[in-house]
C-alpha cells in the first residue's frame, strides 16, 4: 500500500473513532443537556457506555497523531516538514492534555457534571489542537497537495480559535470533521 494511502487512512480512521464517540446517543443526551442533574443521571444510566466513549474519544486522538505522524514523516523532505513538525508537537502537547481531561470525566462524572475539573485542560487540549490544525494548514499550503485543504484547515483553526476565545468552549468533534477530510484527500492522492 502507498505510504500516502496508509496515512489517510490513518487519520481517517482517528476522526472517525472520535466521531462515534461524539455523536453516540449518550453524548446528545449529556453534551446538550444544560442541567448538571440531569446529565448525571444520563451518565449513570449510560453504566460502561460511559467508560467506551471515553475510550473511542482517546484512541481517536491517538491516532488522529499517528497519522499527523506519518504526514511529517511522508514529507519530510519538503519545505512544509518545519511546519509539519510544529503540528505534530501541538497535536501531542494536546494529548498530554486531553488524556487527564477525559480520565477525569471517565471516573468521576459527579465532578465533571458540578464543574470541579480544571477547565485549563479542556482549554489547553482545545487551544494546542488548533495550533495543530493550523499548522497542519500552512503545511499543506506548501506541499504538491491539493490547496483547498489547507486553506479549510487554516481558516477553520483561526475561527475557531475566535469563537473559543469568545464563549470558552468548543466543541472538539469540529476538529476530526477537519481531519477526516485531510485523511479522505490524502487517501485519494495516494
Amino acid at each position: 500500500m502507498h505510504a500516502l494511502r496508509l496515512t489517510g487512512i490513518v487519520l481517517i480512521v482517528g476522526a472517525i473513532l472520535f466521531l462515534i464517540a461524539a455523536f453516540m446517543p449518550l453524548s446528545m443526551a449529556v453534551y446538550t443537556e444544560p442541567s448538571p442533574e440531569m446529565r448525571l443521571a444520563a451518565i449513570e444510566a449510560a453504566g460502561i457506555m460511559w467508560h467506551v466513549q471515553h475510550l473511542l474519544f482517546a484512541t481517536g486522538i491517538l491516532a488522529t497523531i499517528a497519522g499527523v505522524g506519518l504526514v511529517a514523516v511522508h514529507f519530510h523532505r519538503q519545505s512544509s516538514a518545519g511546519w509539519l513538525y510544529l503540528a505534530l508537537i501541538a497535536f501531542a502537547a494536546s494529548a498530554f492534555t486531553a488524556m487527564p481531561w477525559l480520565y477525569l470525566r471517565a471516573t468521576d462524572p459527579q465532578g465533571w457534571t458540578a464543574g470541579l475539573h480544571p477547565a485549563w485542560l479542556f482549554l489547553s487540549y482545545t487551544y494546542l489542537t488548533q495550533g495543530g490544525l493550523f499548522l497542519l494548514g500552512l503545511a499543506w499550503l506548501n506541499s504538491a497537495l491539493p490547496r483547498w485543504p489547507g486553506w479549510l484547515m487554516l481558516g477553520s483553526a483561526a475561527l475557531l480559535f475566535i469563537v473559543t476565545v469568545i464563549t470558552g468552549d468548543m466543541p472538539p468533534f469540529l476538529y476530526y470533521l477537519l481531519t477526516l477530510v485531510a485523511g479522505i484527500v490524502l487517501y485519494r492522492a495516494g
